[in-house]
């Protein structure tokens, strides 16, 4: 992945007791072993920490500069003793005001390592191991509540070709498709309009039944889907991208949530796979070859017959994405920044974001105990057993920070 891009985080993990040979242990498998499984699993959970790491923790604020400073303070108290009685060291730096990510940077036996770490619900998180922390930061860091409802309203922002949009959309939408009209699921994609923004390596952007797309990047080197109207918009994963969003907003139109629903088990299996297969989507650059290209090849091949599966016409679809699509996509780009989405899967749950993922990730079960916490009277699907995925899945995002 694209470390600019892809950052990764980590949620709520149960509250344990640690002793210091505990917390030594952490450490050490942390920077002795050079993270080894630890590491790995860490990988996929948390954070990593860059000039553009967001992460959202409920609280608009972040922490203010008190917080850091009692945060900074918390951490070199449970850790500096741990580290020194073993002849090491320890330094804390809090890399960002919009949420607790810190930077620990450890010597044992003379050798160092950077560490990056992530507080959630008063706990240090290294290696995907949670250290409990002494004190609470101020309520302006903590998560706000999900607020129940009858009908609880569920809202998925995602980009068509995020690895993390496709996995969380392959967990989420079987749990969906059994709760049905017991919640209120809309989807909206994370794009970018912008009709002057097209200067370079401008060419037509073929689609069989579509004629007048046109693709081209801006003066920033992002890559734009443009329609005849003169709509220009951008994803991050390019025109490719913006192009899947259209199709599926166009299915959701003139189909309904089921079709979707139908649509993305079949194409999103896919797209994640061809991404496996490349080790990862980055944003396009003009005139390199790249896996949404590959995805892009596939699913022209192969979207008649899902179609056909499904009942959707063929036609109609097209005859969408030419002229609906672009005052739809524009729609959504008006939510998503009205929402203060900065990611890729982003689920809210009656009005608060939905971040209670734990080591496990983004699973059916994860889903379902959201869906129906939030509700004033559990739903049949409440009581329902979920298939947990065979491969492990991740809590991170494709960003657009």
């Amino acid at each position: 992945m694209d470390s600019k891009h892809e950052h990764e985080r980590s949620e709520h993990h149960k509250t344990a007791g640690f002793s210091q040979n505990q917390v030594l242990l952490v450490l050490v498998a942390a920077l002795v072993v050079g993270l080894l499984v630890g590491f790995m699993a860490f990988k996929l959970t948390t954070t990593p920490v860059t000039s553009t790491t967001y992460v959202n923790t409920g609280a608009s604020s972040g922490l203010s500069s008190s917080d850091q400073a009692a945060l900074q303070s918390q951490i070199q108290g449970v850790l500096g003793p741990v580290l020194s009685a073993q002849g090491g060291s320890l330094s804390v730096a809090v890399a960002s005001a919009e949420a607790p990510i810190v930077n620990l940077t450890a010597t044992i036996n003379g050798s160092t390592q950077s560490i990056p770490a992530f507080v959630y619900n008063n706990q240090l998180f290294i290696a995907s191991q949670g250290i409990p922390l002494s004190g609470n930061l101020s309520s302006s860091a903590s998560n706000q509540s999900i607020p129940k409802s009858a009908v609880p309203n569920v809202q998925l922002y995602v980009m068509g070709y995020c690895p993390y949009g496709t996995q969380s959309e392959l967990s989420a939408v079987p749990v969906l498709q059994k709760f049905g009209s017991t919640v209120n699921f809309t989807p909206t994609f994370i794009v970018t309009p912008n009709a002057s923004a097209v200067s370079t390596n401008v060419q037509n952007f073929s689609f069989s039944g579509i004629n007048g797309l046109t693709q081209g990047y801006d003066s920033n080197g992002l890559n734009y889907l443009c329609w005849p109207n003169g709509v220009c918009v951008n994803s991050l994963h390019g025109a490719d991208e913006v192009f899947e969003d259209a199709i599926q907003s166009c299915v959701l139109k003139n189909y309904g949530l089921n079709a979707w629903y139908n649509y993305t088990l079949a194409v999103d299996p896919t797209i994640s796979g061809l991404e496996i297969a490349a080790g990862g989507i980055s944003p396009p650059s003009p005139g390199v070859s790249n896996v949404q290209d590959k995805i892009f090849a596939n699913l022209t091949s192969s979207i008649s017959g899902i179609f056909t599966s499904l009942g959707v016409n063929s036609s109609v679809i097209d005859n969408c994405v030419l002229n609906d699509a672009p005052s739809m996509l524009e729609a959504n780009a008006v939510q998503s920044v009205s929402a203060g989405v900065q990611g890729s899967p982003t689920w809210f749950i009656n009005g608060v974001q939905f971040t209670d993922y734990g080591a496990q990730g983004r699973t059916p079960t994860i889903y379902q105990k959201g869906f129906c916490n939030a509700m004033n009277s559990p739903a049949s699907a409440c009581s329902l057993t979920f298939q947990s995925p065979t491969s492990a899945t991740s809590a991170a995002q494709c960003s657009t920070g």
